[in-house]
């Protein structure tokens, strides 16, 4: 299995893309720190970085 770069806006993961896919050459972009989660495939906007994502998991896991 691919190592997870992010997660799009509904939580699901942003996997590399595969050789031979067809992708655009559009950047995704953390929605929170601006860090590059890839340089292909996006825009997908609200998307998440690894940290970013773990952290607000763990935000919400400690309000509730």
């Amino acid at each position: 299995m691919s190592k997870i770069l992010g997660y799009d806006p509904n939580g699901n993961p942003i996997y590399p893309p595969k050789k031979g896919d067809l992708v655009t050459q559009a950047f995704i972009l953390c929605g929170l720190c601006d860090k590059v989660i890839s340089f292909n495939m996006g825009p997908r906007f609200g998307s998440l970085c690894v940290d970013c994502y773990e952290y607000q998991q763990q935000s919400k896991a400690n309000i509730e």
